[in-house]
């Protein structure tokens, strides 16, 4: 398969694609997101500005969860192109995910730097800078589709996380229900999608390294490829350990609770 140039027509559309995704996510942080939750979410008046700052990026991040994830499950069942060809495609649907999260990235990251002092977070930013790294050749020049497309599933757990956060902002006890079943969800999905399929994603990655379509990817693209892949794998466990800390403190303040 030849190698388009940026500036193709095919390649243009999805640099478009991530433009778009780009201003209407920087919309929904800096107008959407404030309208919104002040007219239908009770608890937003109660936020404290950092909290404000913070629930105006995860509506956002919600949003593209839920694009990106549902894109990514059907190309991972039925966009045999991608399958077949794990390199090298130029398929559409995953590009345009691929897209919609670079624009998105973009973004948050602008809202983040922008709200640094209230919500800034170190290990955010590196993997937000790690993903626009790793999907620019994607997005560019169509290289590594079916692993981008992998790494999407990551975003199945967001929005448990995303909810969790809100819980706790909202005050919500942690001993009803709805937090409880959020909580377990949030810790299962995040351990399936990020942590429980890293076997089988470098084991994928084995499949095609001896392949001449891995080897005109050429060593720099290779090394951006793996180096980010374990740069965000490592923060990814970092986040499952905090998780599992925090989920012990509330088990724990439940069980004295209920044993008092």
């Amino acid at each position: 398969m030849e190698v388009t140039t940026p500036l193709s027509s095919s390649n243009t559309f999805f640099i478009e694609v991530s433009g778009l995704s780009f201003i209407i996510f920087v919309s929904i942080g800096i107008f959407a997101a404030p309208i919104i939750s002040t007219k239908y979410i009770k608890a937003y008046s109660g936020f404290t500005r950092t909290q404000q700052a913070d629930w105006h990026t995860r509506v956002g991040s919600n949003v593209h969860a839920v694009i990106v994830t549902s894109i990514a499950i059907y190309c991972l069942i039925f966009d045999g192109e991608t399958t077949s060809n794990p390199v090298w495609s130029q398929a559409v649907l995953v590009r345009s995910g691929i897209a919609i999260t670079f624009g998105y990235i973009t973004a948050d990251l602008i809202l983040i730097i922008l709200s640094y002092r209230l919500i800034g977070d170190f290990f955010t930013l590196i993997h937000h800078l790690m993903a626009m790294l790793a999907y620019f050749f994607v997005v560019v020049y169509g290289v590594l589709p079916y692993f981008a497309n992998f790494r999407q599933l990551a975003e199945l757990s967001t929005v448990f996380v995303n909810q969790r956060w809100f819980y706790t902002a909202a005050k919500e006890p942690y001993v009803s229900r709805r937090f409880l079943a959020n909580a377990w969800s949030m810790v299962i999905s995040f351990f399936l999608c990020r942590l429980a399929v890293m076997p089988y994603y470098y084991y994928k990655c084995s499949q095609v390294w001896d392949t001449p379509e891995r080897m005109r990817l050429g060593p720099l693209v290779t090394c951006f490829w793996l180096g980010t892949c374990v740069i965000l794998d490592i923060i990814n466990v970092f986040w499952m350990v905090k998780m599992i800390r925090g989920g012990y403190k509330v088990l724990n303040s439940v069980h004295k609770k209920r044993s008092s």
